[in-house]
């Protein structure tokens, strides 16, 4: 059966979106960041995740892959004009973050979410943008093309909108993922010698690039 691509409406549909998400960002540099060796990385990423869908629950887009029942990969993201406030990750937990996971992992997490919005501003000014919050593909499916496939409903509705699209991505692997889909680096953060986010952005009407695919670096994509 030939996967399709649907907005996820469904709590099934959502819940595996979840779970996919959870399993192929588990072991971004992101994550390894915010919760280094010792910690249940795959479980503190799923909550962070799922905190992030119920502060965004009646904004943000979810799109997934699906093959039969069966979610394979999922994107989400953020309208034009959202930005999650302090006020709603307050309400829905944030106070909550050092008794969780400990004062050294929620200043990483308070820390990145500030020079995320700093990196944001500076690159786009308050023009209104996509945001590509989360994507992700299950491991036993990556390298299929599905990835493209949950990019592709935003992308084409930027192209059509003349909306641009934002993202932040920590991998080589992932930036030559991104970059075939029209994406081009703006600018990088340095958050220590081994985490480098780079700010990505993709122009209306971006065409697709042949840029070679990792050989050895894993990807989510």
């Amino acid at each position: 059966m030939k996967p399709i691509v649907i907005e996820a409406k469904d709590k099934a549909d959502i819940d595996q979106a979840i779970d996919i998400l959870t399993v192929s960002l588990q072991d971004d540099p992101s994550k390894v960041y915010f919760f280094p060796a010792g910690m249940d990385r795959s479980q503190h990423t799923k909550f962070m995740i799922q905190k992030i869908f119920k502060i965004s629950q009646n904004a943000h887009r979810l799109y997934v892959c699906k093959s039969g029942q069966t979610v394979v990969g999922a994107s989400m993201w953020f309208p034009p004009g959202y930005e999650m406030s302090y006020f709603s990750m307050l309400k829905n937990g944030l106070l909550k973050l050092p008794f969780i996971f400990g004062l050294p992992v929620t200043f990483r997490i308070i820390q990145s979410i500030t020079i995320s919005d700093k990196n944001k501003l500076s690159i786009t000014g308050k023009m209104d943008y996509w945001h590509l919050f989360y994507i992700g593909v299950h491991p036993d499916h990556q390298n299929k093309g599905y990835g493209a496939q949950v990019l592709a409903p935003i992308l084409e509705e930027s192209d059509k909108s003349g909306i641009p699209v934002f993202l932040e991505n920590f991998t080589d692997a992932n930036t030559r993922f991104y970059e075939r889909n029209g994406f081009e680096v703006k600018s990088y953060y340095r958050f220590n010698e081994d985490i480098l986010m780079r700010n990505m952005v993709r122009q209306p009407g971006a065409v697709y690039k042949k840029i070679p695919h990792a050989t050895k670096e894993k990807n989510q994509r």
